[in-house]
């Protein structure tokens, strides 16, 4: 019953695009090679060890500077998060103005991008679809999105990735419920039978789970869900 919330809550987050980074969600680089380039600087520069939120905060700040403008929206838009707004205004703002990187300077501070990508806000935490012709979608929280392919379906896949995670801590956390009841049944032939019924039916959810978890994994191709 707890994954329906979760699903829930998941997708109103998803619903709500660039809450981080709206100082500066106009700033787009001009192509996906570009948008590329700064990804991989970030990336290098932060560590494998970066958050998602730190690399997209490193994006904003390179792209702040590559357009001359003022690194106060690190400030504002990673508020109490310090490594992110060392992120932006130390690693990437700096780098920006030095353009490290080596990209083309949008023209005017924005523009969209030109060989296929729709812009993904600067300083979102995650970015779902992308690559070749497809657009992408910047979202404010980090959902896991492998950045490829249809953004919807990215998203979609992702969202079912996260609620994957949660299943093992639902069914845990029902079977350990069951197993007090259980105990506190004190032979309570009522009691004792709705325990058991709670600990067989989390035991055949998770069976459930992972039987349709790995026919969709065997269907879809691209090992989305992996």
């Amino acid at each position: 019953m707890l994954v329906l919330p979760a699903m829930l809550f998941c997708l109103c987050c998803v619903g709500l695009p660039g809450i981080v980074g709206t100082a500066s969600a106009a700033l787009k680089l001009n192509n996906s090679k570009d948008d590329q380039a700064v990804k991989d600087f970030c990336s290098s520069h932060l560590g494998n060890g970066a958050s998602r939120l730190d690399k997209g905060a490193c994006y904003e700040g390179y792209v702040l500077g590559l357009n001359g403008r003022s690194d106060n929206a690190c400030d504002s838009d990673f508020q109490n998060h310090a490594s992110s707004i060392h992120a932006c205004k130390t690693v990437g703002y700096n780098a920006g103005k030095n353009n490290t990187a080596n990209v083309t300077k949008p023209s005017g501070g924005g523009g969209g991008g030109g060989g296929g990508g729709g812009g993904v806000a600067a300083g979102s935490a995650d970015t779902c679809g992308g690559g070749g012709s497809n657009p992408s979608i910047g979202i404010s929280i980090s959902i896991g999105c492998k950045g490829q392919g249809n953004p919807i379906a990215d998203m979609a896949f992702a969202i079912i990735r996260v609620l994957s995670d949660g299943v093992g801590l639902v069914v845990v956390g029902s079977i350990i419920v069951g197993g007090i009841q259980y105990s506190a049944s004190r032979g309570d032939p009522q009691a004792t039978a709705q325990a058991i019924n709670r600990i067989r039916s989390s035991l055949m959810a998770l069976i459930i789970f992972i039987f349709g978890y790995a026919l969709l994994n065997y269907i879809i191709p691209g090992q989305f869900l992996q």
